[in-house]
Order: structure tokens, then sequence, then C-alpha cells
């Protein structure tokens, strides 16, 4: 039963990667600057009612790629498949803990009671500019990276490419529990 829990939670939270990804990157399309005036008082006027929920999305997105790799952790202490099939998702991943910290705690770096304040703002790779974990910038590729060490095409990607091996564990999971719950009944009988 564990293994079957374990596997189902890790395939929906890495499908929620995908899925949330592509509602930041929805947003994302409609916030761009419309090159139209009539548009963009449009958009000055909706966006006085309404605020920008690019942060809120991009705070779900990150929460949604740490809870995968909680969950490929607990997947991997079952040894319930291959390593080698998520390292490139954990690889793209491995700083999403501290921007999940980061931007969770943020009124506590704010107030200075967070002692990491090298964790607030880095230097990105490949952008001159300086970044904080609540910032979101867009390289030079069009690749959106939240707090400057979470890309989301890149993760969208990677959990992609995990989903179909997920899923297979998933299903064997389930076929071994039914085989259990089966040869208790006939046990029973």
């Amino acid at each position: 039963m564990k293994d079957m829990i374990v596997t189902s939670t890790a395939w929906r939270w890495v499908a929620s990667v995908v899925y949330q990804g592509e509602r930041v990157l929805d947003l994302q399309e409609r916030m761009k600057m419309p090159r139209d005036l009539d548009e963009l008082s449009k958009q000055v006027e909706h966006l006085k009612k309404n605020p920008d929920m690019s942060p809120i999305e991009d705070h779900y997105f990150v929460t949604s790629v740490s809870k995968s790799v909680e969950w490929i952790a607990e997947i991997h202490k079952l040894d319930l498949i291959d390593p080698t099939l998520t390292e490139a998702f954990l690889n793209e991943a491995s700083e999403v803990k501290t921007v999940r910290n980061v931007r969770e705690h943020y009124n506590e770096y704010l107030d200075g009671r967070e002692k990491s304040k090298n964790k607030v703002i880095i230097e990105v790779e490949d952008l001159t500019v300086r970044i904080d974990a609540t910032s979101v910038a867009i390289d030079s590729n069009g690749v959106r990276i939240i707090g400057g060490r979470v890309r989301v095409q890149p993760l969208m990607e990677a959990a992609k490419a995990l989903l179909p091996a997920l899923y297979q564990a998933k299903e064997a999971a389930v076929q071994a529990d039914l085989a259990l719950q089966q040869a208790r009944l006939s046990g029973q009988g």
C-alpha cells in the first residue's frame, strides 16, 4: 500500500510541474507589454482592479517542484525507480528548496530574522542582473527564471520526460498491491 501511495503522489506532483508551468507561461504571455496604445490602456485599467498574479503562480510552480523533489526522494528510499531516470529532473531542481524557503519566509528575511541573507540576492549567470528569490528574470532564450535559480521551461521538459517512468512505477505498485490483497483474500477462504 505504501509503495502505491508514494508512487501515485510523486506522479501527481511531477505532473503538477507541467500543469503549473503552463499556467505560469500563459500568464507571462498575457502580461506582455502591448504594442498598441489602446491595448496598453486596457491592460493598465485591468491591473488597477486586478493585481498581477504572476508572483502567486510562480510560487505555486516553485511549490510543485519542491513537493516533486520530496516525493521523488521517498520513491528512492523505497527503491521503486531507477535513480538515473530522475537525475535530469533533480539536477534541474537542485536550487528549488532555497528559492521555496526564501519565498515562504521572505518576511523573516526582510525583518533580519533569517541569517542567510546570501540566499536572498544572487547574481544570475548569463544575465547581467542581481536578483532576489522573489523576483523573476527571462533570459535571452525566453527561459523564465524564478528567484534566479528555478528555470521553468527546462523543469517542465524534465518533468514531462519523467512522467512515463513514474506512471510505470505507480502501475507496478498498484498491481503488486492488488496481488497482495488477492493473496490475503484467497488465504482466508
